[in-house]
């Protein structure tokens, strides 16, 4: 049989030869030119499977395989008629120049909510319609009446407590707990008057309950867990909540509402095992029985109830727990059922464990606690190797990684395996690393050996594309993509420019953006006193700059507005969407950038487009085009629009009286829409008298009226007999609307550029929190006081951020200690008085963070040269400190001071030299 040649955008009948799904997705399987191609299915396809399928050819890549796509317009013509009344989600708002609601169906078909008048919808409403308009793809519709009204009630914060009536946790409580950060969208839901703010508050407390369950008052997570409990539960059987909800909409929030119960159940039935005195037995034999089998009868069931026991339990309890798990997976690792069955259940158990380990020391060890940090480290080896052959996405994987690195750190004394250690677990967070970790089972039984591997061994990369980490809080955001780590304010409307010299971060490839400037230091300042200013600034700026500091602005220019006419150029490919360009604005008045889709955007046709359509061939140099802001997601992506501007410039522009080369794109029931020669669309209406014309038919045509916005109307006059290609139509579009208009900059792009970039990834606290620590272990490792501070300074921010008091005041000590050491540099003494006050106001933070505690007592000890009266405080010290190297310092002290006379000045200048490199204090 001879090949078809398959053009892009024409529809095609194809058999269905077989289905398979890829997760819980289903696809087709049709056969073109005697290959087999996959089609996706659509929801309502899985209850009565076709026979034969409509696709449109999505495009034919250089080796003339076609790609291709079920036709929409087909399937939703099966589906709907105007008059059906149906009930749909409310996906997006109305903004903008788009006066409507996106609603969507369970196929995610995407529709127009109109005629909605002063009703208010949220997003993920479902709302019952009634279909007035449908052509083709597009369906207009508006809300229903005349029958039933589905819809969820709003239940207040009173109202959703009186479900609890046996009043387990205090209800004050409660409220309180839900002023925390993890229910803000929540609480947005909640002031918008959203009914979805239930759903989402439930689904909230179902995906943090292990960790609300960390607290260490165990009479409030029982009365917790019986609150919540008797919420969920009464809101299904004992409340009207759903009871006039869609019908797929109640199905769902109740089949979710089910499963969150029944986690709750087994944590419940695990407290009342404990205060019976047989969880423990429970647990161990589980282990038990995999230490024999590899198995246990109902495996979910009971891992279930296993790791909600582990949950409760007391950390001496978790410890031997995790002691079993080491010897059920040293038995079974090459069991590969076992490790299938299983290794969620335990990594689930590790996790808990380590953030438990790591809570109760808030991620700081001194080197007295080193049976502590190889527990960690084992738990968090075993943790990657359970997860490392899994296909399913691991969004914590780099995150523990990074942890593995930096704990080792800690247990490796040769510098430059620490630096080793340190970039390795910089990079990991950055998602550098693939899978493949370098150690084996065996090696997670012998620490010292592991923390050898992990520093001489060298990781495999990942081949996976950068994503975008996006953290904001406190009015920053935090913005992690490959090695680039930026922050700057959460909402601006100017552009922003990095502040931070390049010769700071120079591997870490730090910026922070701002839209104002900082004022110049003052020029007697030393190094370190100007990079205290240079992040005092910074810091003012981004969290407490007044609104009269906008005549401050680096740029004049600010971001545009839904409506915004701008002049933008293209300047390359989505690297999301193949039918997206990405567009910088370059304007006098407005910066941004975003992308538009040159055959929904442009023009609406189809046609072959490629980057030098938008290049004028005479200088080499992009075309400069008009264009209307059509929208602006949340991270501030610009969709832009042209076809408002090119229906104006066609009005215009365009000779009535000049005959018209066109070829047919598209043979509709009313219409035949064509492209011109100059790349304009042009409708010609189907009469009685109209000859039928075919796609891709060549014919010559006049233009008798340009209607409405700047729609071309045409009608026929003749055959034509020479042809022209679309990609050429669409190029002299764009030449003719640009009007010469070229931009004349530079066409080099910032490498941090992130128009057309997948949409950003959230990022975890626990992530932000990991990353702060490996900033402050970095700067650690700089030998330049300016370039700590750096460091230490950027950690003091990222705290604020989180809104970790706590971390913030421990970083803002080290700062100030840093400060003190420099002092010392020009006087040679600390001030006793600030040292002493230093350590008293300390008192809480040392506390929660030990290494505090020997970074003041260094302070003290170095404070003690040739102060005879110090030897008991240094002896002491010496034989009693909790820190090698707090013990190391305070004995080369005492012995300097004991070695006072002249013969060993020699040697005593030796040891100052020695103790102040070890400090990193310049010795003069």
């Amino acid at each position: 049989m001879k090949a078809m040649n398959f053009e892009k955008g024409q529809k095609y009948e194809f058999k269905v030869l077989a289905s398979h799904r890829v997760g819980t997705t289903l696809y087709y399987t049709i056969e073109a030119n005697g290959m087999e191609h996959s089609v996706k299915a659509y929801e309502f396809q899985k209850r009565q499977a076709p026979t034969t399928i409509s696709c449109i050819c999505k495009g034919v890549n250089e080796y003339g395989k076609p790609a291709f796509m079920q036709d929409i317009a087909s399937l939703i013509s099966q589906l709907y008629k105007v008059g059906d009344v149906a009930d749909f989600r409310i996906k997006t708002q109305p903004g903008g120049t788009r006066d409507f609601y996106e609603v969507t169906d369970e196929n995610d078909f995407c529709f127009r909510l109109v005629g909605y008048g002063n009703e208010k919808y949220y997003n993920r409403q479902m709302v019952r319609c009634r279909i007035t308009y449908i052509n083709m793809v597009r369906v207009e519709m508006e809300p229903a009446t005349g029958c039933k009204v589905v819809y969820i009630p709003f239940y207040d914060v009173e109202k959703l407590l009186s479900l609890d009536p046996d009043n387990n946790a205090d209800h004050d409580l409660i409220r309180h707990l839900l002023k925390l950060p993890i229910f803000l969208t929540a609480r947005k839901r909640y002031n918008d008057g959203n009914p979805l703010w239930v759903i989402k508050v439930l689904k909230t407390v179902y995906e943090n309950l292990d960790s609300l369950l960390m607290a260490n008052n165990k009479e409030l997570k029982v009365a917790l867990l019986k609150s919540y409990y008797n919420i969920l539960k009464n809101l299904l059987e004992n409340s009207d909540y759903l009871n006039q909800a869609a019908e797929n909409e109640s199905a769902q929030y109740q089949n979710e509402l089910g499963i969150w119960l029944q986690k709750t159940r087994n944590y419940l039935d695990a407290i009342e095992m404990m205060e019976q005195g047989t969880a423990d037995a429970f647990v161990m034999q589980a282990f038990s029985n995999l230490h024999t089998s590899g198995y246990i009868i109902n495996p979910v069931e009971r891992m279930q109830k296993v790791i909600c026991i582990f949950a409760l339990s007391h950390c001496r309890e978790m410890r031997r727990y995790v002691e079993e798990i080491f010897e059920v997976v040293r038995e079974q690792h090459e069991n590969t059922r076992f490790l299938r069955v299983f290794s969620k259940s335990l990594v689930k158990m590790l996790v808990t464990f380590i953030k438990r380990l790591v809570n109760h020391s808030r991620n700081r060890f001194t080197s007295d606690d080193k049976e502590r940090i190889e527990l960690i480290i084992r738990c968090l080896a075993l943790r990657l190797l359970l997860s490392s052959n899994e296909a399913a996405p691991d969004p914590d994987y780099k995150l523990y990684q990074a942890m593995l690195y930096r704990y080792a750190a800690s247990l490796i004394s040769d510098p430059e395996r620490v630096q080793s250690l340190t970039y390795k677990a910089f990079e990991a967070l950055f998602d550098s690393f693939s899978r493949s970790l370098g150690f084996e089972w065996n090696n997670i039984f012998d620490v010292t050996e592991l923390c050898d591997i992990l520093a001489d061994s060298t990781p495999a990369l990942s081949s996976a594309e950068p994503e975008t980490f996006i953290f904001a809080r406190n009015n920053v955001k935090i913005k992690m993509r490959g090695h680039q780590l930026s922050l700057e304010p959460e909402k601006h409307e100017h552009e922003l420019q990095n502040v931070v010299p390049d010769d700071i971060f120079t591997s870490t490839k730090v910026q922070v953006k701002l839209d104002c400037k900082l004022p110049e230091p003052a020029p007697e300042l030393n190094p370190l006193e100007a990079m205290q200013y240079l992040w005092n600034e910074i810091y003012r700026v981004l969290f407490n700059k007044e609104p009269e500091e906008a005549s401050g602005l680096l740029h004049a220019k600010r971001m545009p507005k839904p409506g915004d006419e701008v002049f933008v150029r293209i300047v390359g490919k989505s690297a999301v969407s193949p039918y997206e360009y990405v567009c910088r604005i370059e304007d006098d008045e407005y910066w941004g950038s975003g992308v538009i889709n040159p055959t929904k955007q442009i023009v609406s046709y189809n046609v072959h487009v490629t980057p030098d359509c938008f290049v004028d061939p005479t200088t080499g140099k992009s075309f400069l085009l008009k264009a209307t802001v059509e929208r602006i997601d949340p991270n501030g992506n610009i969709n832009f629009s042209m076809r408002k501007g090119i229906a104006n410039f066609n009005r215009e522009t365009l000779d009535l009286d000049a005959k018209n080369l066109v070829v047919v794109s598209r043979v509709d029931q009313h219409q035949y829409l064509c492209i011109t020669r100059g790349g304009v669309t042009m409708f010609i209406p189907r009469k009685d008298n109209t000859p039928i014309l075919r796609l891709n038919d060549f014919l010559v045509a006049d233009i008798i009226a340009i209607v409405g916005e700047g729609n071309v109307q045409g009608e026929i006059v003749g055959r034509a007999y020479e042809t022209f290609d679309r990609t050429e139509a669409f190029r002299n579009l764009i030449s003719d609307y640009a009007e010469g208009r070229v931009y004349e900059g530079s066409d080099i792009e910032p490498k941090d550029e992130d128009a057309g970039k997948a949409a950003p990834t959230p990022m975890p606290a626990d992530y932000v929190r990991e990353l702060v620590w490996v900033i402050e272990r970095k700067g650690m490792m700089q030998s330049s006081l300016p370039i700590i501070y750096s460091y230490m300074a950027l950690a003091h921010i990222m705290a604020r951020v989180l809104g970790d008091s706590k971390l913030e005041a421990y970083f803002k000590r080290r700062l100030e200690m840093l400060m003190m050491m420099d002092n010392f540099n020009s006087k040679g003494a600390f001030d006793q008085n600030a040292l002493s006050e230093l350590q008293r106001d300390s008192h809480d933070l040392t506390e929660l963070f030990p290494e505090l505690r020997e970074s003041i007592m260094r302070l003290r000890i170095l404070n003690c040269f040739d102060d005879k009266e110090s030897a008991g405080f240094l002896w002491d010290e010496l034989n009693h400190g909790k820190d090698d190297k707090t013990r190391r310092m305070a004995g080369m002290v005492l012995a300097h001071n004991l070695l006072a006379d002249k013969e060993n000045e020699a040697f005593r200048e030796n040891l100052r030299s020695n103790l102040y490199s070890l400090l990193k204090i310049q010795h003069s």
